[in-house]
Formats: C-alpha cells, sequence, structure tokens
C-alpha cells in the first residue's frame, strides 16, 4: 500500500466513524442470538424514555399523534381482552380507558425489533427491523372482501414498550405491572383507482 492509499484509507474510516457518531442509530447491530420459539425479540432495556405528556407537547400539531393517549389505550385494551385486530382498533370509553395506567407515564424507544421466522426450506431465520435503516414491512392482511390484497404495507415510525397497570375486570397482577411492546407505523394505502399491472399503495394520513 502506497503512502497516499495508506492516507486515503485512515481518512476514510475517520469519515466513517464520525458518521456513526453522529448518526448512532445506522450503526449496523450485532446479531442477537434469541430462542426460535419466541416469534420477535426487542432489548429487555430501552436506548430511551419519554415522558409522554412531554414527548407529545414538543410534537404538537404532528397528525400522527392526534389524540395519541386514547388511541394508544384503546390498543392496550384490546391485547389486554384478547381482541384480534382486523384493521381497525376498537374504540373503548373513557372509563375503560382510566382502568390502565402507563407506569410512572413512561414510553420507552427501542431502535431494533429482530423477528424469528421460518424459511420456505424450513430453516429458522431472523430478520431485523430498524425505523431508521429497515423500517418498510409486509404483513398478511385481515381483509375479506372480494377485493382484498393478501398483505398489508406499513412504516415502522417508532419502537416502544410500556409498563402497565390495568385495575379493570379480570386483573390478576397488581403487585408489578406488565411489559407490554408496541410498534408504532404509517399504514400505506392501497389505490385502486390506479389502473396499472398492480394497484399503486400511497401513504395515508
Amino acid at each position: 500500500m502506497t503512502r497516499l492509499e495508506a492516507r486515503e484509507h485512515i481518512i476514510a474510516k475517520i469519515n466513517k466513524q464520525q458518521e456513526e457518531i453522529a448518526h448512532p442509530a445506522m450503526q449496523q447491530a450485532p446479531c442477537k442470538c434469541t430462542s426460535p420459539a419466541l416469534h420477535y425479540h426487542i432489548s429487555k432495556y430501552a436506548r430511551i424514555s419519554y415522558d409522554i405528556t412531554a414527548w407529545l407537547s414538543k410534537l404538537t400539531g404532528d397528525p400522527a399523534l392526534k389524540d395519541f393517549i386514547p388511541r394508544l389505550k384503546d390498543h392496550l385494551l384490546g391485547r389486554i381482552h384478547g381482541i384480534d385486530y382486523a384493521g381497525d382498533e376498537q374504540e373503548f370509553s373513557d372509563d375503560d380507558r382510566s382502568q390502565v395506567v402507563l407506569a410512572n407515564n413512561q414510553l420507552c424507544e427501542h431502535s431494533i425489533l429482530r423477528i424469528n421466522y421460518t424459511t420456505y426450506d424450513l430453516r429458522r431465520e431472523q430478520d431485523l427491523i430498524n425505523p431508521h435503516t429497515h423500517a418498510d414491512i409486509m404483513v398478511l392482511s385481515h381483509e375479506n372482501d372480494d377485493d382484498r390484497h393478501p398483505y398489508w404495507y406499513a412504516w415502522v415510525v417508532k419502537i416502544f414498550h410500556v409498563n402497565v397497570w390495568y385495575y379493570g375486570p379480570g386483573s390478576t397482577n397488581t403487585q408489578r405491572p406488565t411489559r407490554m411492546d408496541i410498534v408504532f407505523v404509517h399504514w400505506f394505502g392501497r389505490d385502486t383507482s390506479f389502473k396499472a399491472a398492480s394497484a399503486l399503495w400511497i401513504q395515508t394520513k
């Protein structure tokens, strides 16, 4: 290696390190060995946590966060009651929502979600979702109409967990809050009026 090549190599290495320092979310996450019996894995410890009230006040005017807390509690209540998600969250009353308390009013953010799955040749593999580098996902749809599409598409905005106290009917855990993981997504909608070989997917508002 010539002196010039060595200097260019060092400069490139320094630039890469500076980019990673400036954008830590862009760093490649190391492979995480998890139990293949688990459908997914999110770190036990959050990268950062927010006071929900303060976090929302900083983002006032963002349409994606309109009625965030009621919608979050509707989602949590649906899961607590074992209601299958079919495309729209079930709306609960304010009295029902008051039975859900978020411990310390905290929203805990994670940078990585790992999904374990079985490949077509029956091997176990793991996919990685990162809102900054690998945010677009597809899931099986729950549509049952004649014009249904087999998949739904979304952009992962944030990965969270919350610790939940539930004081409603059927509550059994009163000693400590229950951790519940959340993926906050922006769904894409299908434009059925677009005439082409396949329908065009657009972002929903």
